[in-house]
This record gives C-alpha cells, sequence and structure tokens, in this order.
C-alpha cells in the first residue's frame, strides 16, 4: 500500500501513529554495476510522497482492532 492509496482509503495517518512509516528516499544498487542511485521519490514522483512501509502482521492487526472497535465483526 502506498502513501496516495492510504490517504484514499483514510488509514494513512492511523497507520503512521500505529505501525507505519514513510520513506522519502530509494536506495538502487546492483552488486556488480554502476554505484548506488540515490531517489528523492518526494521529488520524482507523480504525487511527491514517499513509499509508506510498516510490518505486514502488525499493520493487519492495528487495522483488524480499529474495524472491531468501529464496530464491524472481524472473522
Amino acid at each position: 500500500m502506498g502513501v496516495t492509496e492510504a490517504r484514499a482509503l483514510g488509514v494513512y495517518d492511523f497507520l503512521m501513529q500505529t505501525c507505519g512509516h514513510e520513506a522519502r528516499f530509494r536506495t538502487n544498487q546492483i552488486i556488480t554495476g554502476p554505484p548506488a542511485f540515490v531517489r528523492d521519490l518526494v521529488k520524482t514522483t507523480i504525487h511527491q510522497t514517499g513509499s509508506l512501509h510498516f510490518y505486514h502482521p502488525e499493520m493487519q492487526e492495528v487495522l483488524l482492532q480499529a474495524a472491531e472497535q468501529a464496530g464491524s465483526i472481524v472473522r
């Protein structure tokens, strides 16, 4: 899930408060190739955002708990 998608779903702030972090830079490196290339995602992506990262089992748990607290039945 990316920053833009999480914002569209209304869960970005919640994920950032509980289990997520946004990475602004991405480093690409091929071991036997040219030197590493660092890309500034905010400056070089259409939505001008970084990428959203989290430990998936933790993200799933916090979203399921939030759904239950909002009245959903989770099975």
